[in-house]
């Protein structure tokens, strides 16, 4: 899949741990890239939408410091998928396909990744750990690595040094994708009378 002509993703900055809301912006991009392209001044009052959702919940100074859980993940997503029903007349389904799995086959999880970024106006977000905690974006998966679209600069996982296990799962691999940190949206354009509403799967 080809990337659009100048589409770069954002950096996160190297004294924080914003990366989550960096992928939800960049999701976002990716998933509208072709459809409704999100500009730089949207991103801007997208970032601001959700830092003063975290600020409300207290949760700002935390997740400068520490990053992003997923239930805080969750929460900001919700607070993305309001503002672009209500700014940009779009709705977004999210779905968490795995959310009570502590651990799968990476194969279960490859071909759901696969499927699910054929469609062009979807795109994706998922969490790791192990020897990097980070939330990124991915935009294509085959049998040896998964391209990525992320913050920090990183263009691939190769499969071969990932496992797709919880947490506190033993697992001989340094990366795992975490199950329940996987998150599938797909956008479609609201017609000029009616604004869907906002879907949670």
């Amino acid at each position: 899949m080809k990337v659009a002509t100048g589409l770069k993703p954002y950096k996160q900055g190297n004294l924080d741990n914003l990366c989550g809301i960096y992928a939800i912006i960049n999701a976002l991009r990716w998933g509208l890239r072709h459809s409704a392209p999100i500009s730089e001044s949207d991103c801007m009052a997208l970032k601001l939408a959700m830092i003063q959702s975290l600020e409300k919940r207290g949760q700002l100074i935390a997740t400068i410091e520490d990053g992003l859980s997923i239930p805080e993940f969750t929460k900001l997503l919700k607070t993305a998928e309001i503002w672009l029903q209500k700014k940009k007349g779009i709705s977004q389904l999210t779905h968490k396909p795995f959310h009570t799995k502590r651990s799968l086959p990476l194969e279960t999880f490859s071909m759901k990744l696969s499927e699910h970024l054929s469609n062009q106006k979807s795109a994706a977000v998922f969490v790791t750990t192990g020897r990097l905690e980070h939330w990124t974006v991915p935009t294509d998966i085959n049998s040896k690595i998964i391209k990525l679209w992320d913050s920090d600069g990183l263009q691939w996982f190769r499969l071969q040094n990932c496992s797709c296990t919880t947490f506190d799962e033993p697992s001989l691999q340094t990366l795992k994708i975490i199950p329940s940190g996987l998150f599938l949206l797909s956008f479609s354009i609201a017609n000029s009378n009616t604004l869907p509403s906002v879907r949670w799967e």
